[in-house]
């Protein structure tokens, strides 16, 4: 009888600790990404021929915000306040996932539509954004990377 109640204690306790996860593994990328992220962090390094030329830091809290909001139907929403709220706007578009990235299409005023690609991570509630540009100017490279971080509301 010993034997029993220990193994099915085990079992309990070992059910109870695979069955219970953080992050849902059986989620699809599209359920994983629709939600509202709070934007927590921002980084932005601009290099020319592979030298850093400038980098900035933001680190958002309540006078800062950035929020994406990802609809199921493929739409979103990109809120911003900054500077204390003296800066605030919202644009939107739609979305969709190819493997690591998700292509976000800004709709503009007059028809117009700016796409933007960037890799995503989405790990313990926190989703990493990377968008990696690559342009020629007056016979220079340059190179911006910005890396978003952002936790699940």
């Amino acid at each position: 009888m010993k034997k029993i109640s220990l193994l099915l204690v085990l079992f309990i306790t070992g059910f109870a600790f695979t069955a219970c996860s953080s992050d849902d593994d059986s989620a699809s990328p599209e359920e994983a990404v629709a939600g509202v992220w709070d934007a927590k962090s921002y980084h932005f390094i601009r290099y020319r021929d592979g030298e850093t030329v400038s980098e900035v830091k933001t680190v958002y809290d309540e006078n800062n915000v950035v929020e994406m909001r990802f609809r199921e139907d493929g739409t979103f929403v990109h809120y911003f306040r900054e500077g204390n709220g003296t800066e605030e706007g919202t644009y939107t578009g739609t979305y969709s996932l190819d493997g690591g990235e998700i292509i976000l299409v800004y709709k503009g005023d007059s028809d117009s539509e700016d796409v933007v690609r960037v890799a995503y991570t989405i790990s313990g509630g926190t989703l990493t954004t990377v968008e990696d540009e690559v342009d020629a100017e007056g016979g220079s490279v340059y190179r911006e990377v910005t890396t978003m971080k952002y936790d699940k509301m």
